[in-house]
């Protein structure tokens, strides 16, 4: 017997008692189910010599894939009892063409199933020497051919019963489901020629069985071939909510004057069929598209739709068309655990928002920071890099050696509706759908009267689909249900399944235990609720016992309840999200002014470095003569309160609304989590430090760079400037919980693990946030509470290897150092001496770290340098070790100089670039310079500093409203520029009244915030993000308590 942790490593012993032991109880029912179905007979049954040729010519093909014959073998045994197709000859053009689609769909249901019982039993006969061949490939050959005329089983002395008995259930449900097709076409033609015009002559010349997925017993949908050329689908399931969708988009029509399009549907009895909805190209109309789609979206949204993906809606010249609306409707997930849910909790918010729909571009990431993604929105674009999903390839196929590989694929070619587009189109597209949502949504805010009348018409009699969870979840429970191991004995088979139980162990023991039962007939667990029901069935009506606390209408006019212009400008914030989260907005001029815009390219789009040494020259000077008259020109507008940003002339009083406009966003957007004793939340995008990653919305986490820290740290700042109870007591809500879970020890270990311990992405920022508020507020049971916690960070470093652990800022010891440093307490100067011993030792000499290919400080030498600097004088011991590492750390930066640009390179790993910001340019080669002279004073480096302040004052500015790589990042270093140097002829304090006074007007702040455009707009992030602009705003009007994401410091009285 296998221990259950083998199974269950998620899982301690106390949950696999509860969760899976439970469902032992249904082992005894599945495996006398799937050992009753009837054994497939020798196709030489067959009475009609046509289907018996018909079954040697598809044996007698070629194999187009390793055991196809094989499988193909097994699979004619669908045919043995009688010919499916032969009582329904006349329904076909062909009735050969048809049996060989018959027998194609169940060769495709069968071949992940055999796959690799298959490729363990030819290894083991090789093994054995039970092959005859001279070569790897004969004995392939011997393998197939003898196990075609006997069994692969008798060839290679291995037996796999599980395996025979699911192939005998998944056959037979397949020979029933063509059956069934057949008898309800005869039954139906009449009313298919009424509503479609697919007169009962016209002959079916191909079924299009689909590769789909699988529900109740095998059944799928299949898209119907006539001879005339129509084509129609078949849905072996219930189609009422396609049949209210009709008619509801109808009645929406007339009443709102939008144009929804709708497919006819024929509605039978668990079943029916749907207009085929062929694709077409929109883009000579994409602007009006654009609108029908927004329009579309509108109506879904009101029904709590979910899973209208690329593949669910079709794009046509009469605009967007929805042809599977089984999950319009859709109930909330069941919850049955210990710990109540909270209501209108965060994770509700976003299923049942409008990025939750699936009609946005909707991005499944990878969870490296360097896996691909795919976009499966219906509005979605191509995928880029490797798929997060994984796949099973052969390798060596053909031969006795064959093996199994689990390996990325490429992001797989979809259709998109827009094609490829400009960064112009892109955001032209997402305005005109803005347009089409909003006009719907106000129309239906201005008579909710007349929308609750449409929707309780279109429920009455519906039945919804509800997804417990993900189809691609599943999937994967099956295929790993699909190994040599587990089909050779129930017990791996069975311990397998019961995995689901895992995402569902909040759901009543009931539902898991039909998801289990269907899952072991190699379903995908379909069930479904009435619209104005509680009670949950399968997908054939057996009731699973487990129940709904309120209907999905009732649900849906809950929603209609809440509709308001606040929850809008949410819902466009998520839309217009979705279209401008690729583009980076680094243009903080005005369209269309000649302002001193930096010619510097955009720092998440470094330029070549290859130039001419002359070029670089001249355009350096340039730079300079234009950066001077900038200044000049700013400190002018400063003194006479003219010029394009005239905005400035608001001075504190303009900072200050701009603060409270956000911190009352923050507090009007603040949502429970899932359970309400965690700190509360909020839902964004999911903003990455890395160049081309996505930005999907979700419910914000823990980390420091995009997560609730940020929001709850401006509300305290803001709290604190403005002197605003509201805006303390909502940073409480997070920060004092936080506190108070760490203080209790009432967190879970696991979640700690799954945080990691990094500075922007793990639980050190987290804690440093902490610390951070109880400094601005004056809380002393936070920053004990963050000092206390130190440990923690420590444990997680501890478990991981030392010569794994990165090194940089954003993710690694640089980042952990920085936190510690600023939180300090009992356990901080132990912590450093450790995490700066590990730090050194990873840049010992001959040891050349991937991080020593970047100057930046996000995630290279400047970072490094910086923290060292600042450590290295509170180091109990270890500091000549540290010394020693920082010297050389400083000679590194010299392979990244240009002498003739007088800039840095950002990396040497591909082609050289600059760029001007914190995380990867000057800025940051800046700030490392800085804290390194002002430990060692080497006139050398202050020579350097003096060059990187210089490149980063011509550079560095007039680019976005963010600390990681835009304007707010590099105004803090030249804050704390001014800190180091003292600054002592007043020239840097003159340069920042000038960036202030240009770029970081109130005037700007409020154009970027407004603008749909902008991708940091859109989110609440920190480091890229509305929250940054809070905290920035809160450091300028009260410097008493200086708090820095970029330095990881808390600093009292700068002025």
């Amino acid at each position: 017997m296998i221990s259950p942790a083998t199974y269950y490593p998620e899982f301690d012993s106390v949950e696999v008692e509860a969760r899976i032991t439970p469902l032992a109880a249904c082992d005894e029912e599945i495996v006398r189910t799937l050992r009753c179905a009837a054994p497939p007979r020798s196709y030489e049954a067959l009475v009609d010599s046509a289907s018996r040729a018909a079954v040697d010519e598809w044996l007698g093909e070629a194999e187009e894939y390793p055991f196809q014959n094989v499988v193909r073998t097994v699979v004619a045994g669908v045919v043995a009892e009688s010919d499916p197709l032969g009582p329904y000859a006349d329904v076909f053009h062909d009735p050969r063409a048809a049996l060989r689609e018959t027998l194609g769909r169940a060769e495709s249901r069968l071949r992940e199933l055999w796959t690799r019982p298959l490729v363990a039993a030819i290894n083991h006969a090789r093994a054995r020497g039970l092959l005859s061949g001279a070569s790897p490939e004969e004995r392939y050959d011997d393998f197939v051919e003898r196990a075609v005329r006997t069994s692969f089983e008798e060839v290679s002395g291995l037996s796999f019963p599980v395996l025979r008995d699911v192939t005998r259930t998944v056959l037979t449900y397949e020979v029933a489901n063509v059956r069934e097709l057949c008898r309800r076409l005869l039954a139906d033609r009449q009313e298919i020629a009424r509503v479609f015009g697919i007169e009962p002559a016209d002959r079916i010349v191909s079924c299009g069985f689909s590769d789909g997925d699988a529900h109740n017993r095998g059944r799928s949908v299949s898209v119907l071939g006539f001879a005339s050329g129509a084509r129609l689908v078949y849905k072996p399931r219930d189609v009422s909510c396609e049949a209210a969708y009709a008619a509801l988009a109808d009645r929406v029509n007339d009443r709102y004057g939008t144009s929804l399009a709708a497919a006819p549907v024929l509605r039978r009895e668990g079943y029916g069929y749907v207009e085929f909805v062929a694709a077409e190209d929109v883009s000579a109309t994409s602007e009006e598209f654009m609108e029908a789609s927004g329009e579309l979206a509108a109506v879904l949204y009101l029904l709590n739709a979910r899973d209208m993906h690329f593949e669910n809606i079709v794009a046509t010249r009469r605009g967007p068309v929805p042809i599977d609306l089984e999950t319009i409707l859709h109930p909330r997930r069941l919850y049955v655990g210990a710990t109540p849910e909270a209501p209108g909790n965060a994770y509700d918010a976003l299923g049942e928002s409008l990025y939750g729909i699936g009609i946005l571009p909707l991005v499944m990431v990878g969870k490296d920071e360097g896996a691909g993604h795919v976009d499966v929105g219906f509005l979605g674009g191509q995928g880029r890099g490797s798929s997060p999903f994984k796949t099973v390839r052969l390798l060596d196929p053909y031969t006795d050696h064959v093996r199994l590989a689990l390996e990325a694929q490429e992001s797989p070619p979809r259709r998109t509706v827009a094609g490829a587009l400009t960064e112009e189109e892109t955001h032209a597209l997402g305005a005109h759908m803005a347009v089409g949502f909003g006009r719907v949504y106000r129309a239906v805010l201005d008579e909710p009267g007349s929308w609750r009348e449409l929707l309780r018409e279109a429920a009455s009699g519906v039945r919804v689909r509800y997804v417990h969870n993900a189809t691609v979840l599943y999937g994967q429970t099956l295929r790993m249900a699909s190994s040599a191991r587990a089909l050779d004995d129930y017990e791996p088979y069975l311990a397998l399944l019961k995995r689901i139980a895992i995402a569902s162990q909040d759901s009543s023991r009931e539902l898991v235990a039909s998801e289990l039962r269907q899952l072991a007939r190699r379903d995908i667990p379909y069930f479904t609720v009435a619209a104005e029901g509680v009670a949950l069935e399968e997908g054939d009506g057996t009731p699973t016992g487990a129940e709904f606390d309120r209907s999905p209408l009732d649900l849906a006019l809950e929603k209609a309840e809440r509709l308001s212009e606040t929850d809008l400008d949410e819902q466009l914030r998520l839309l217009y999200s979705a279209f401008s989260a690729s583009f980076p907005d680094n243009h903080l001029a005005r369209p269309g002014t000649a302002g001193p815009a930096p010619s510097r390219p955009d720092p998440e789009r470094s330029r070549s470095a290859a130039r001419s040494r002359s070029a670089a020259r001249s355009r350096s000077a340039a730079r300079s003569r234009s950066a001077a008259r900038s200044r000049s020109a700013a400190r002018s507008r400063s003194a006479t309160s003219e010029g394009p940003e005239a905005g400035h002339a608001e001075g504190g009083a303009g900072l200050a609304r701009l603060l409270d406009g956000l911190c009352a966003r923050f507090l009007a957007t603040s949502l429970p989590d899932r359970y309400g004793n965690l700190p509360a939340t909020w839902i964004g995008p999911s903003a990455s430090a890395q160049v081309g990653r996505p930005w999907p919305p979700v419910v914000l986490g823990y980390d420091l760079y995009t997560g609730r820290p940020g929001p709850a740290l401006a509300l305290a700042a803001g709290g604190r400037v403005l002197d605003n109870a509201a805006y303390r007591d909502a940073a409480a809500q997070v920060f004092g919980t936080t506190a108070g879970i760490l203080a209790d020890g009432t967190y879970e270990k696991r979640s700690l693990r799954q945080a990691g311990f990094a500075g922007y992405t793990g639980l050190s920022g987290l804690l440093f946030a902490l610390f951070a508020a109880g400094r601005l507020v004056g809380s002393d049971e936070w920053t004990d509470a963050a000092r206390e916690a130190v440990p923690l960070v420590l444990d997680q470093v501890r478990d991981e290897r030392p010569d794994e652990l990165p090194l940089e800022a954003v993710s690694g010891l640089a980042g952990v150092l920085s936190c510690v440093l600023a939180i300090g307490g009992p356990h901080a100067d132990a912590a450093l001496v450790e995490l700066a011993g590990l730090l050194t030792d990873a840049l010992r000499p001959g040891r050349v770290p991937a991080e020593l290919a970047q100057s930046g400080c996000a995630h290279g030498v400047s970072g490094i340098l910086a923290v060292l600097s600042r450590v290295q004088p509170r180091l109990t011991e270890g500091r000549q070790v540290v010394g020693d590492a920082l010297a050389r750390l400083y000679d590194r930066l010299d392979a990244f100089y240009d002498p003739d640009a007088r800039d840095w390179f950002t990396n040497l790993a591909g082609p050289r670039s600059f760029s001007t910001g914190w995380c990867h340019g000057t800025a940051g080669v800046a700030l490392g310079l800085s804290a390194y002279g002002a430990l060692t004073g080497d006139e050398d480096v202050l020579r350097r500093r003096g060059t990187a302040v210089d490149t980063m004052l011509r550079h560095g500015f007039g680019r976005n409203i963010t600390w990681c790589h835009g304007d707010l990042g590099n105004h803090d270093i030249l804050r704390e520029l001014i800190r180091d140097t003292g600054d002592p002829d007043g020239r840097l304090r003159e340069e920042l009244a000038a960036v202030e006074s240009t770029w970081l007007t109130p005037e700007v702040f409020r154009r970027k915030l407004a603008d749909p455009r902008s991708r940091y707009a859109h989110t609440t992030s920190l480091l890229v993000g509305t929250s940054g602009v809070a905290l920035h705003l809160a450091n300028r009007l009260d410097p008493g308590v200086h708090v820095s994401p970029v330095t990881l410091t808390v600093a009292e009285g700068w002025t």
